[in-house]
């Protein structure tokens, strides 16, 4: 399947004036073409490419369009794992990856990891229909035998949980932001220690 980034050749058998060298799929998931326009290639084989363009440069009256699609460069494809694991980034994507492959791939989830609310954010590829998302209990489909795999270009988000949040509200809202002092034989402030007077 071509996807954004893949860079291809089109040569035409009988017409060799329309030959075209390093086409590349752009973010609408369309190339251009010349004579007939944008065409439509993200999730496409290289042959479903090549038999559309056959239509269209038919359709513009070319007799015996045979054209071929040959793909020169794959942009590799990859999913994007953030959030509370250690190393957040893109993670290749070898045609089959699971989503707990991608968390692990990803440095596994940090102990403040809410694993329980995994959020899963999907490109539907159509520019008029929003990206789709799906909230997984990790921990719930590890323990059924099940784990979802992933599409090309999805993204992952592992969210922090409960207690990490409240670990950092009040770490940045109180104890960085409200002067406390406590005292045992000495006094501790904002950080730092004190010997009593």
């Amino acid at each position: 399947m071509l996807e954004v980034g893949d860079v291809f050749d089109l040569k035409f058998f009988y017409h060799p004036e329309l030959n075209e060298m390093a086409i590349f799929v752009r973010t609408d998931g369309k190339v251009a073409a010349q004579l007939v326009g944008d065409v439509p290639a993200r999730g496409r084989t290289t042959a479903e490419l090549a038999a559309d363009l056959t239509e269209r440069y038919v359709g513009a009256g070319f007799r015996q369009p045979s054209v071929a699609v040959i793909l020169r460069k794959s942009a590799g494809l990859r999913v994007f794992v953030g959030g509370e694991v250690n190393a957040p980034g893109m993670v290749p994507h070898d045609g089959h990856l699971t989503l707990s492959r991608a968390i692990l791939q990803a440095g596994g989830p940090k102990n403040t990891a809410e694993v329980g609310s995994v959020v899963v954010l999907r490109d539907p590829g159509d520019a008029k229909e929003p990206p789709r998302f799906a909230t997984v209990d990790l921990n719930r489909l590890i323990r059924e035998g099940a784990d979802p795999v992933l599409q090309p270009y999805d993204v992952v988000v592992v969210p922090k949980s409960t207690i990490a949040k409240l670990n950092q509200f009040i770490d940045q809202y109180l104890v960085k932001m409200v002067p406390i002092t406590f005292t045992a034989g000495f006094s501790y402030t904002l950080g730092t220690v004190r010997t009593p007077q």
